[in-house]
């Protein structure tokens, strides 16, 4: 009998759907690495020089989570990249989903990953504001590479202010289920057919 080889590591955002902390209509808050701060967004870093990020309640200005009953906003007092840096396995395969949308009109935003120091665009998204547009895909991880952020970059926002725009929600970035089974008989010893 053969050893199996060893589990990847298990990779999942800390708070995708902006859920932490509560929020009544909307709250600019300080990011995770504020966390002396009394109130702070778990999991979630911005390149903000403030270290602010913003989260909307669904409904506030008549605008629904995509999933759950809060969302961000991209940029909160100015053009920024909302990140999580993870600890992965070289070779494992990761799998991302989310959803964007516009505030005041056409949205675009990149999705980056890759290793911290140099994470590559995937892909971009723009949205309108009238509907919530979903989008999935996977990115292996490549060798030598034991940390890899995950980041979504503002590129523009509709009215011209980069510093507005661009929502997020149901955001997952992480490994498929891992299941490992073992069997046993009882009674052990041989048997009789």
């Amino acid at each position: 009998m053969t050893t199996p080889p060893a589990a990847p590591l298990r990779v999942a955002l800390v708070n995708g759907s902006f859920e932490q902390p509560t929020v009544t209509n909307y709250e600019i808050l300080p990011d995770a690495s504020q966390t002396q701060a009394p109130k702070y967004v778990p999991g979630w870093r911005t390149t903000a020089s403030d270290h602010m990020i913003e989260l909307w309640r669904s409904g506030f200005n008549g605008v629904p989570a995509a999933e759950g009953a809060q969302f961000a906003e991209l940029n909160a007092n100015e053009v920024a990249t909302l990140y999580q840096d993870l600890p992965t396995t070289p070779g494992s395969t990761l799998y991302w989903r989310l959803y964007h949308r516009g505030r005041l009109g056409q949205d675009t935003m990149a999705l980056d990953i890759g290793a911290p120091a140099s994470p590559v665009e995937q892909r971009r998204f723009t949205d309108g504001n009238t509907s919530w547009g979903y989008y999935t895909g996977t990115y292996t991880v490549p060798a030598g590479q034991t940390v890899t952020r995950f980041a979504f970059r503002s590129i523009s926002a509709a009215g011209g202010n980069r510093g507005i725009g661009n929502f997020l929600d149901g955001v997952f970035f992480g490994t498929a289920p891992f299941v490992e089974l073992t069997k046993t008989g009882i009674p052990q010893g041989p048997l009789e057919v």
